[in-house]
């Protein structure tokens, strides 16, 4: 039987139930909290009960607003990009509130890119600011180019335009990468920070509560592009490269510490992302980046909007297992 995990619009930290109706079968779905460590895709934990149901496409079941769940996979999919930025926003507060019930601060790491800015804007307005614990919160960053801070081009300088500077978060945790160094000596600093961050024993690597993720129209995420050898990576933390448009030296974290996220979430929006998400999520295209980010022990969630999720079918929810 295949198994399909569907609930709509709900909080995602209480216990809640759904039905979804169809013409030939129907779905029952009890679900606990989402994210928790140790909870996975799995019928044991999850708590779910469910009859053989049949569908013609995707959008025949999860239509906008939606939330499927397949072999450890969340994706969500919203209506429009305003819609994924509320969305995007609420989960970025759950994931925050459920990390500082357990522990004292928020680690997030951030991307740059043109997608995540209308997040960030709302991030530095209120009433939507006041619900983040940022006297708590740490702020990284996925990747930089090697500009000064203040350059158009910079990252954590778009960044400070959106949101730091309207935030009431104390400078020193606000931690960008050091674009305007040499390139090499800039990875290397940003890794021995992050290793001080955390506090970590020789050969750890740090565990980030929160990374937010985008995809190019290339595969590529944070500064990892297809092709290149960086993709490669098993030791370095952080590294140097040269890529992307404009073609520039660049800092990025590697998969290893990616990959060591507790939760990492992409967001994706536009109809001219749909065929390489297509190939990321469905054809398992191992040569674009973005499909290697599989941590082995935190959660992937993918928040689409309409327009990017246009190509994906039926195949990707009938998976045979969870």
């Amino acid at each position: 039987m295949n198994h399909l995990l569907i609930f709509r619009g709900r909080p995602l930290f209480t216990r809640v139930s759904y039905k979804l109706k169809r013409k030939h079968g129907q779905i029952v779905l009890q679900h606990d909290r989402f994210g928790s460590e140790g909870e996975g895709c799995d019928p044991d934990q999850n708590h779910f009960k469910q009859k053989d149901v049949s569908q013609k496409s995707l959008w025949n079941v999860c239509r906008p607003g939606d939330i499927a769940m397949s072999k450890g996979i969340r994706i969500e999919i919203a209506d429009n990009p305003d819609e994924l930025v509320i969305k995007a926003f609420h989960l970025f507060v759950q994931i925050g509130q459920e990390t500082l019930g357990e522990k004292d601060r928020f680690s997030i790491a951030i991307s740059g890119g043109s997608t995540p800015r209308p997040l960030y804007r709302k991030m530095g307005e209120e009433p939507w600011h006041s619900e983040i614990p940022w006297e708590r919160t740490h702020i990284f960053w996925v990747d930089e180019r090697c500009v000064p801070p203040l350059d158009p081009a910079s990252n954590y300088g778009a960044a400070k335009s959106d949101f730091l500077d309207r935030i009431p978060i104390p400078p020193g945790q606000i931690h960008p990468m050091p674009g305007e160094l040499d390139p090499a000596e800039g990875a290397r600093r940003y890794e021995n920070d992050l290793k001080s961050f955390f506090g970590l024993k020789p050969g750890a690597v740090p565990v980030f509560d929160f990374m937010l993720l985008g995809i190019g129209k290339d595969g590529h995420m944070a500064s990892l592009f297809p092709g290149q050898k960086s993709l490669d990576e098993k030791k370095s933390l952080v590294i140097s490269v040269t890529g992307g448009d404009p073609l520039v030296p660049r800092l990025t974290m590697t998969y290893p510490l990616i990959n060591h996220a507790r939760h990492a979430v992409f967001l994706v929006s536009g109809r001219g992302k749909a065929e390489v998400l297509r190939a990321i999520l469905e054809d398992k295209d191992e040569t674009l980046p973005a499909q290697r980010i599989q941590p082995k022990q935190g959660k992937v969630t993918w928040l689409l909007d309409r327009d990017a999720a246009s190509m994906l079918s039926e195949g990707l929810l009938h998976e045979k297992s969870c």
